[in-house]
Formats: C-alpha cells, sequence, structure tokens
C-alpha cells in the first residue's frame, strides 16, 4: 500500500494545493455498487 501512495505522491504537482476527501465522501466511494464488485473479486 505504501508503494501505491508513493506512486501517487510522486505524480502531484506539488503546487496544487490537495483537497481530501471528507468522511461521507469516503463512504461513498467504498460503498459504490462497482467498488462492491471490485472488492468481490479479488
Amino acid at each position: 500500500m505504501m508503494d501505491c501512495f508513493l506512486e501517487v505522491l510522486l505524480k502531484v504537482d506539488l503546487s496544487y494545493s490537495l483537497k481530501f476527501l471528507s468522511s461521507e465522501q469516503e463512504n461513498e466511494l467504498l460503498n459504490w455498487d462497482v467498488e462492491k464488485y471490485r472488492q468481490s473479486i479479488n
């Protein structure tokens, strides 16, 4: 997981300010039907 995080950070333009997801937004993504399907096939 840290490898993935590092890959993302290396691609981020640090001149932009990052916006973080709220807990509600995270929850929406984690409970999205397509995400549930993706998790079920792994």
